[in-house]
């Protein structure tokens, strides 16, 4: 290991990959909060049509 990656904290060099290119947005905190609200009531509204009582009809 060379010595640029040893102390990557404390010299300010940080090695980077194929991943990293791969990103392509980077949401504010609120962008990110209101994406992840938005997707869970997707799923939970998608659940809740799934959900079906004792004799076999939906919950409504």
């Amino acid at each position: 290991m060379n010595c640029l990656a040893r102390q990557p904290r404390t010299n300010g060099n940080w090695w980077v990959s194929t991943p990293m290119s791969l990103i392509n947005d980077i949401p504010t905190r609120a962008e990110l909060v209101a994406r992840i609200v938005s997707e869970a009531d997707k799923r939970i509204n998608r659940l809740g049509a799934m959900i079906t009582t004792a004799n076999g009809r939906l919950a409504n």
